[in-house]
């Protein structure tokens, strides 16, 4: 369990790394405030999954096993769940097409 925890943990500090770069990419993004605004979605993001996703699929995922069917049910909730998860975080942070015009 120590292996999968600290495995996740670098992730995280991957994928913050990752969109830090992203955001360095992106026209006239060069800037310390764009890093800074990437890296606080970033963080704000993990928090509200580890927090508000972690208690929406508790409650959710007993309903989902005991009326769904069995493999089809949860993977299909688990790529909605993280569709609605990816469109949200997208939402935090404009794109560069809406901060220049």
């Amino acid at each position: 369990m120590m292996v999968i925890s600290g495995a996740m943990v670098s992730d995280l500090i991957g994928w913050m790394g990752f969109a830090v770069v992203l955001a360095l990419i992106a026209p006239g993004a060069a800037s310390s405030t764009g890093v800074l605004t990437t890296l606080g979605s970033t963080v704000l993001f993990a928090v509200l999954m580890l927090t508000v996703g972690r208690w929406v699929i508790h409650r959710t995922f007993p309903y989902i096993q005991a009326y769904w069917s069995h493999p089809g049910g949860n993977t299909g909730a688990a790529r909605a769940f993280v569709m609605v998860s990816c469109r949200a975080r997208q939402r935090l942070t404009p794109t560069s097409r809406e901060t220049h015009e």
